[in-house]
């Protein structure tokens, strides 16, 4: 499952050497929930989605001032993919994270450790169901890699199975990696 995959992750990361690598942990399912109880038609959905994959939290605010929501609703939706921290994050959505909550509980205590919950975290690949991630370091300014849970990947291909896994981008790896020995932040 999700937490496997997340520990095979960080173990991999541990034996190149890599030491300051953080993994940002949201959930792909969380954000179209939200819109789906504040009844958001698919339209204005898809601008939106897109906003979140994209982060840009101006053209968000803008996508969902548009639609006319209450300001209840409307702060809801601008506040939660803000949202990034420890488990006390989780406690701002309530049971739409409890997902996340199971992810996080099943962790081995040095994986969990690294864990930072971004609750806008969106990944650009619209096969994701549940659990996604990314990779950081402190040594680089982008992700070194992500993944999450695909479950209906797979029966696109003829076999339903649920899913997870990640890919690492080599290269920002062996340049977080040279960063780190010589002391670099961004």
């Amino acid at each position: 499952g999700t937490a496997e995959a997340l520990t095979v992750l960080c173990e991999a990361l541990d034996a190149t050497g890599l030491e300051d690598f953080r993994v940002g942990l949201g959930d792909a399912s969380l954000y179209p929930g939200l819109l789906d109880a504040h009844d958001v038609d698919a339209g204005a959905r898809a601008a939106i989605l897109r906003e979140l994959q994209a982060r840009d939290f101006v053209g968000l605010e803008r996508a969902i001032e548009g639609l006319g929501l209450g300001s209840g609703a409307t702060r809801t939706l601008l506040d939660v993919p803000q949202r990034r921290g420890g488990a006390a994050v989780l406690e701002e959505v309530g049971a739409s994270a409890d997902g996340l909550r199971g992810v996080f509980a099943a962790l081995p205590a040095a994986v969990a450790g690294r864990v930072i919950f971004d609750l806008g975290l969106a990944r650009s690949l619209g096969y994701y169901t549940g659990a996604v991630f990314e990779v950081y370091d402190a040594a680089l300014g982008v992700p070194l890699g992500g993944g999450g849970r695909y479950d209906d990947l797979l029966g696109r291909f003829g076999r339903d199975l649920p899913a997870a896994g990640w890919a690492l981008n080599v290269e920002r790896l062996h340049i977080a990696l040279v960063g780190e020995r010589r002391g670099e932040r961004l």
